[in-house]
């Protein structure tokens, strides 16, 4: 027999037991879309891997050679490079023992750090320049282990592990010191952020000519299959697509600068005008969104237009008006 205390407080128990059990069931559901399943290891062709995965969908890729792996690429955080290193060790015993950069970008090369000390690290001149200059400033005394070991100006033909590898640059493009894995044997092309022919960031010394300079190259290699560095694989005619498509984007462009086309009515023409805003129903504002509201006008000043906010016809504008000073 319950006494009339308890009978009083019995509704404001059970209310509390109900908000806990509802507090209970959010965060396990919250945790439920946190932790998401490892990265899934997939073949690219004969001992060639790869996978996808981190915050921004990132591709690295896993060449087996004979006593060790040459790994492409890493993600963007450790913890993820750790779950591929799981995968990975359900189809090869052997150690990862090099590492091939595309370029500085940190969802390509931050997750090194996951991998044991000791590697032979091997990129551009160009990126191994900025990576040393990035690691400098994280501050953290791991990184004297993971600087590059190697570098390559503009071609190398190695043997590693047993299996035939050309490293391939041509010029700036989606920066300044991108590098291409070119795998004759298996016919497979590494190619990082080269896709497209459009990316470039300037503030990493990229180039919009040089973007297409080296899709071009890219294209005239005897590869059959292309992993980008974001993308699924991509095949010759992908490739030719892109090219076509920015090859006419960029001579429009260049048309209308030299016409003397502001720069709004240029992208205007080109349908790269940005909303301010996100458009209805929600979803994130993009890095150029939140960049777009201008800083006041300081007499004797320009305004820093970050790179990162810019259209592609904007990033060719700065480009052409910088080569005419």
């Amino acid at each position: 027999m319950l006494s009339n205390s308890v009978r009083k407080a019995l509704p404001g128990l059970l209310g509390f037991t109900v908000m806990l059990a509802m507090l209970g069931f959010a965060v396990q559901a919250h945790a439920q879309r946190e932790v998401s399943a490892p990265p899934a290891l997939k073949v690219l062709k004969d001992n060639v891997y790869w996978a996808q995965g981190g915050a921004v969908g990132a591709n690295t890729a896993y060449i087996i050679g004979d006593n060790g792996v040459i790994v492409f690429d890493s993600f963007e955080f450790a913890s993820t490079a750790r779950d591929v290193l799981g995968e990975l060790a359900k189809v090869t015993p052997k150690p990862v023992t090099h590492f091939i950069f595309s370029h500085s970008n940190p969802d390509h090369f931050k997750g090194v750090f996951a991998f044991p000390r000791g590697l032979t690290i091997i990129c551009q001149e160009e990126t191994a320049a900025r990576m040393e200059a990035i690691q400098h400033f994280v501050r953290d005394g791991e990184r004297i282990h993971f600087q590059p070991t190697h570098t390559v100006r503009n071609r190398a033909d190695l043997k590693i592990q047993g299996q035939n590898i050309r490293l391939l640059h041509w010029a700036p493009a989606h920066t300044s010191g991108d590098l291409v894995a070119f795998l004759p044997d298996q016919r497979v092309a590494l190619i990082g952020d080269l896709a497209g022919g459009t990316g470039v960031h300037l503030e990493d010394y990229g180039s919009s000519e040089g973007a297409l300079e080296s899709l071009k190259q890219l294209i005239a290699l005897d590869a059959e299959v292309y992993l980008g560095g974001h993308q699924q694989p991509l095949t010759k005619a992908d490739l030719q697509k892109q090219y076509d498509a920015a090859t006419v984007r960029r001579a429009k462009i260049v048309t209308l600068f030299n016409a003397g086309k502001p720069l709004a009515d240029a992208e205007k023409e080109m349908g790269e005008v940005l909303a301010p805003t996100p458009p209805p129903g929600g979803g994130e504002m993009s890095l150029r969104q939140m960049f777009a509201k201008r800083p006041p006008e300081i007499a004797g000043l320009q305004i820093f237009r970050p790179f990162r906010g810019m259209s592609y016809t904007e990033i060719v504008y700065t480009e052409l008006a910088k080569a005419k000073r």
